[in-house]
């Protein structure tokens, strides 16, 4: 099915919405048609996967282009994306039963995600593009990050490895008090067991998303924490916090 050929390209532009305007709708899917291996990387907080071009593909539409023709990368994109486009559609409607609004979002807001927006629209589905994609959403959350930090105040567990912080940070956690797990978040298992036993550590934009939500979601102000050094694993904590973790309150185990 050469979907391309038709128009539904025409209101691409008018079938979008930014993230702050996302954040204001109710009973909505993210959708990343990303490739998986983008996916893994980072995404959107609660975005499943539905890529529109696998790995492999994306390398050959990318090298079509820059070394033959926009027509021939877009022509390779349609064969592509034709193959899964059967499994993409119940992919699509088995969530539609679920939720209200499909939102569809790619690197930049562009033809990835507008294709899938304006090509389930057309189809009678609630579709929209994510204008400026991912990147829109990281220029978002780094930009309010400053904000969420500033209204927040830090309870620093210190000790020596093997004191019990994280049981402790556990067992606040399971009282009801606020806390943020940073070396989970990190997937890190601390300074002197690494990765051992977990399967992949975070990368930092996947760990300042998980960092963001955890803030911007949290039910008080007042947030225990286990002490860390500024890096964990190979992740940073981001300035901002790692300025309120230094002026905040300090306990020794």
């Amino acid at each position: 099915m050469n979907f391309l050929k038709t128009n539904i390209y025409d209101d691409m532009n008018k079938n979008e919405l930014s993230y702050k305007e996302l954040l204001e709708k109710n009973n909505y899917i993210l959708i990343d048609v990303r490739t998986p291996k983008e996916y893994q990387e980072s995404t959107i907080t609660g975005a499943i996967n539905i890529p529109v071009l696998l790995d492999d593909e994306r390398v050959m539409v990318g090298t079509a282009y820059k070394k033959e023709s926009q027509e021939k990368a877009k022509q390779l994109g349609v064969e592509a994306i034709s193959k899964r486009l059967g499994d993409i559609t119940r992919q699509i409607t088995e969530l539609s039963k679920e939720y209200n609004n499909i939102i569809f979002f790619c690197a930049r807001g562009g033809m990835r995600s507008g294709s899938m927006a304006s090509f389930f629209k057309s189809m009678g589905y609630k579709t929209a593009r994510l204008s400026g994609g991912y990147k829109s959403y990281r220029t978002f959350i780094l930009e309010d990050f400053e904000n969420i930090v500033q209204g927040i105040k830090l309870i620093t567990l210190h000790g020596k490895t093997g004191t019990g912080k994280t049981k402790i940070l556990n067992e606040l956690h399971k009282k009801g008090i606020e806390t943020i797990d940073l070396e989970g978040l990190a997937k890190n298992r601390g300074s002197h067991f690494g990765h051992i036993g977990i399967p992949q550590d975070r990368s930092q934009k996947a760990f300042e998303s998980l960092l963001y939500d955890a803030i911007k979601h949290r039910k008080n102000n007042i947030i225990v924490i286990e002490g860390e050094s500024r890096k964990i694993g190979p992740v940073h904590i981001p300035n901002t916090f790692w300025n309120t973790m230094k002026k905040g309150l300090k306990i020794l185990v």
